[in-house]
């Protein structure tokens, strides 16, 4: 009588570490691009919660980004936050009215009722170009995985 092994063989295993590695491979990069947008995430959700608190509580909100000591600040009627900038970031901000602004600070007034001011950030990280794009007059926020100029 026979008795059969019931191991995998060593051709088995080196199979099943191939494949693991080549779909790791794939999927590894994908996961860490996504994650420098989710990163923005914050911020995209405080420049929101600003304008939305600045028209419902019919005051004034204020974002103060400074540039030297690297953070962002919000200030609403019934909050405060603060948001540091990350080491490897460079953030510029375009406001129609003032232009292009990245150094020092600066304090955006969000008032209580709509803006016709876009307001725009631009971020690099890594040597990547992000743009995100804030309308006052819909609250609606855009990503761009490049720097664009909305004014020429």
């Amino acid at each position: 009588m026979r008795i059969k092994n019931k191991a995998f063989t060593l051709i088995e295993l080196i199979v099943v570490i191939f494949i693991i590695t080549v779909v790791s491979f794939f999927t590894i990069p994908s996961l860490f691009k996504d994650t420098l947008l989710k990163d923005e995430t914050a911020l995209i959700s405080y420049l929101r919660a600003l304008r939305e608190d600045s028209i419902t509580s019919k005051k004034e909100t204020y974002l103060t980004i400074n540039f030297k000591d690297r953070f962002f600040s919000f200030k609403s009627s019934n909050s405060e936050k603060k948001l540091s900038m990350k080491e490897d970031e460079r953030w510029e901000v375009f406001i129609p009215s003032r232009g292009n602004i990245n150094d020092g600070y600066v304090t955006i007034i969000f008032p209580p009722f709509p803006s016709e001011d876009f307001l725009i950030f631009y971020l690099n990280r890594d040597g990547k170009d992000f743009t995100i794009l804030l309308n006052n007059i819909t609250g609606e926020v855009e990503i761009f995985k490049e720097k664009k100029s909305f004014y020429d």
